[in-house]
């Protein structure tokens, strides 16, 4: 790895992964819930879609804070 911004940027791409791995499992637990007749919303889907959540906010500190403008890597 040549600096942090690399490293950093590895980092980003796994939590992606993740993120869209979680997308993929909510939206599955969201269909068979529907398909057995439910009405309310699995807790199992809840809490991927806090955990998918978590790791949009960790992207988003690694990536700066654009609200701040704050962009700095370190």
């Amino acid at each position: 790895m040549s600096n942090i911004g690399d490293e950093l940027g590895e980092i980003r791409d796994l939590i992606a992964t993740a993120i869209e791995r979680l997308d993929d499992v909510a939206f599955r637990e969201l269909r068979q819930a529907i398909a057995r007749g439910e009405t309310r919303r699995p807790e199992i889907e809840r809490r991927v879609t806090r955990a998918r959540n978590g790791l949009l906010r960790v992207s988003a500190l690694l990536d700066g804070d654009v609200a701040t403008g704050d962009t700095e890597v370190l």
